[in-house]
């Protein structure tokens, strides 16, 4: 069996084992065509090819070729080529970033590493483990390590152009991902977009069948916590609406002159100029859970709440509540506890029932309260006095909805 026929066959079989241990990811694999590639020198895709080394390949043993299958997978489910295309970010460090982010949650899925085990030349830190991608790709923009990754990548690429050895970046070959975009026209580009979510979408129908058993639930909530990228910058929002004073834990009321900007999208009200990383107390989270909330509306809240403490990495502390008309028993949680949150609702709207849960719990606590809502309900008839942030849901043809208090900012619907 030559080196072509003994990756091939590996790679097979680790298509094999995701769709046994992980359909959900399995199935999404086989979309990606099998293609070997003498100029990538490891493995890569571009959301329509896996391309594959074949020496490389036949030198790993069968969990190293697994870990690179659901590796290459994942960078198409996490939307990272997507993600880096629409954003202003050095490519380079992002597909650093992005890496960090895979291995961790790889390692999340199979911590005794008996399905996949990572090739020498992968990338991981535990100290990246439950940070979502640009957050990672923030703190290596601002490290030394991060620059040394970069410098040493450059190296072996001028190495490699040179033909002087194969390199040793971790399960490398990302320049395909521009190409993709470099051939493709918009149309087809979006096209190319829609299609995936289409299938990701597909598959999380399936829910929870294809994700039986302790991993796969592991495995789901991190594809959840990764695709979750907030709309809203919440650590300049949440920073600017607390108005964070450096010298000590108090809040000052928002600058009402700037309210006017978040109608255009802005989420200014005034700088941080703080160089320590505070932590934000006492925040409430409110969720609108009313009947008039539909489902993409409130799995963007959802998404919206994880990514903003996703972004804090464990530096807000507070409640989450839900609420339609009174707040249910099993309706508060402990910010800590986020992530296990079962929202209950479904009924009428009111939107009192927090405000006289905070008077009753947390008068003399409370440093600020984020309500996310669609705005249609029965406000209180009087300011409360700690600072409101209203959070509004609006699909782009519809009409804005006033408050009768506190701030507003908006979340527009796709």
């Amino acid at each position: 069996m030559n080196e072509e026929q003994e990756a091939l066959k590996k790679l097979e079989n680790s298509l094999t084992v995701l769709i046994v241990k992980f359909p959900f990811l399995g199935r999404l694999a086989l979309h990606l065509q099998l293609r070997a590639r003498p100029d990538v020198k490891t493995a890569a895709t571009d959301g329509i090819h896996y391309f594959y080394a074949p020496q490389f390949f036949a030198r790993l043993k069968q969990t190293e070729v697994n870990f690179v299958t659901i590796h290459e997978v994942m960078h198409v489910v996490f939307k990272h080529i997507e993600r880096c295309r629409d954003r202003d970010l050095d490519f380079v460090t992002y597909n650093f970033a992005s890496d960090y982010v895979i291995n961790a949650a790889i390692r999340e899925l199979d911590p005794t590493q008996e399905i996949f085990k990572m090739p020498k030349q992968g990338l991981y830190k535990k100290k990246y483990e439950g940070l979502y991608t640009e957050e990672v790709y923030a703190l290596l923009q601002n490290s030394d390590s991060g620059q040394e990754l970069i410098d040493r990548y450059k190296k072996q690429k001028e190495a490699q152009e040179r033909g002087v050895g194969e390199g040793t970046h971790p399960i490398k070959g990302h320049d395909v991902w521009r190409e993709l975009y470099d051939r493709l026209s918009p149309s087809d580009i979006e096209q190319y977009e829609r299609e995936w979510q289409r299938r990701i979408d597909s598959e999380i129908r399936h829910f929870p069948e294809r994700f039986a058993g302790s991993s796969a639930g592991s495995m789901f909530r991190r594809f959840v916590l990764e695709r979750a990228v907030p709309k809203k910058n919440w650590r300049r929002l949440l920073h600017e609406f607390l108005a964070f004073e450096s010298n000590d834990f108090g809040f000052n009321p928002p600058n009402p002159n700037m309210m006017h900007l978040s109608q255009f999208g802005y989420d200014v009200i005034m700088p941080d100029w703080s160089e320590q990383e505070p932590v934000l107390r006492n925040i409430v989270f409110a969720v609108d859970t009313s009947g008039s909330v539909d489902g993409a509306q409130f799995q963007l809240v959802h998404n919206e709440i994880i990514a903003c403490l996703q972004m804090f990495g464990g530096r807000v502390d507070g409640k989450l509540i839900y609420c339609d008309a009174h707040i249910p028993d099993d309706g508060v949680y402990d910010i800590v506890n986020v992530k296990n949150a079962l929202p209950v609702g479904g009924g009428g709207t009111s939107f009192i029932p927090v405000f006289e849960w905070i008077a009753a719990n947390w008068q003399n606590q409370c440093a600020g309260l984020v309500y996310l809502t669609d705005g249609y309900g029965e406000f209180p008839d009087f300011a409360p006095p700690y600072p409101v942030l209203w959070v509004l849901l609006r699909k782009k043809h519809e009409c804005e909805v006033e408050v009768p208090f506190g701030s507003r900012t908006e979340l527009i619907m796709d």
